[in-house]
């Protein structure tokens, strides 16, 4: 019986993890965003004043959530960075570094390479 009642709590629980998808644009605020998911893994600001927060998700970051916040602190948007559409995006010898970053998220871990470049 008592693992039966240990059963019910961890699905209890796990019921009431936030995930990206449980936050509604528009309506969810930073406040609620922060209160639930926890601090992001990295934070920085778009060229209009948007706050965007990533949360890498999974071992190793296999799933990245950029939260965009607009200046009224609710939820504008939410996005998978970690897709065939956003690598998709990458445009060889064109697209920065700077650029993959905004595409991709923060990298996990960064290799550098015998002529320099990483």
């Amino acid at each position: 019986m008592s693992k039966l009642i240990f059963l019910l709590l961890v699905a209890i629980g796990l019921a009431g993890c936030a995930t990206p998808s449980s936050f509604t644009p528009q309506q969810s605020t930073i406040t609620d965003v922060r209160a639930r998911m926890g601090s992001p893994t990295d934070i920085r600001f778009a060229a209009n004043g948007d706050e965007l927060w990533e949360y890498a998700t999974g071992p190793r970051g296999t799933e990245t959530y950029l939260f965009r916040f607009g200046k009224d602190g609710r939820v504008k948007a939410i996005t998978q960075l970690l897709t065939e559409e956003q690598f998709g995006k990458i445009v060889p010898n064109q697209t920065t570094k700077a650029g993959v970053r905004n595409l991709l998220g923060q990298p996990s871990n960064l290799a550098f390479l015998r002529n320099g470049n990483s």
